[in-house]
Order: structure tokens, then sequence, then C-alpha cells
């Protein structure tokens, strides 16, 4: 199995499934390589798990952290780029830090709907935000 960095991956998940070594090995197995399940019983499995969780348990990807934020599959709440309207109002969040990662964030939200979208987030470590 192939693994892409996932944002939020440890340190230590990251060196273990991305740094190639001789000195370790990661084996992977998922639902569908256990062959002794049935196409019946890999589904009544798989609907055992929240959504939040069904990569993890039945196809061995590592969950970020101690839990996702939201309990339902991350897919579920993406929506296609667009432009945020005029009368939607924006909000900006900040955590500081240097040697701890900065993260920034830009919200917008739609009144009308009482519905908050997250647009745009950025993460630094040891650098400023200002321009040079």
């Amino acid at each position: 199995m192939t693994f892409t960095p996932l944002k939020g991956m440890s340190t230590v998940v990251k060196r273990y499934l991305l740094d190639k070594s001789p000195d370790r090995h990661v084996v992977t197995m998922t639902l569908d390589d256990a062959a002794h399940y049935s196409a019946k019983d890999k589904a009544r499995i798989t609907a055992q798990y929240p959504d939040h969780e069904r990569d993890t348990r039945t196809r061995g990807i590592p969950q970020m952290g101690s839990g996702r934020v939201f309990l339902v599959d991350e897919e579920k709440l993406l929506v296609d780029p667009f432009d945020c309207p005029r009368h939607w109002i924006k909000i900006g969040g900040l955590d500081s830090g240097w040697t701890h990662y900065a993260a920034f964030c830009e919200l917008w939200w739609d009144r009308d709907l009482d519905c908050i979208y997250l647009a745009r987030t950025v993460r630094l470590r040891e650098k400023t935000v200002l321009p040079k």
C-alpha cells in the first residue's frame, strides 16, 4: 500500500510510512485482504464503524492525532471552490507560534443559512507572515 502524506500526520507515523530504511518495515492489511470473509461479511463489518473511522479500521489508513474533529466522512464536508458572496461575513483566526506551528484560517459565514465555510488555511513554523 502506498501512503501519501496526510496533513497533521505525526513525525513518528511519517517516519515509518514515508522514510525508507532497512531497519524497519511496515506491513498493512485491509479488510479486502481478508479472503476468509465473504462480501456480505465485509459489508457488515464495514457498516459497524462510524463514517469517520471506516478508512482507518478497514483500510489501515492512519487517523490523525487522537481523532478527527468532525464525526462524519471528510469527503461529505467538502464543496467545490467558489468566490465568497459580498454579503457574507469573513472571519479570520490565528494561533501564533514560532517553534511550534502557527495556524491561520479564514471562515466565511452565510448568515442566511447559518452555515460556515473554512475557506483558507495557512500553517507556518519559524517564518514571519509579513513580506520582506
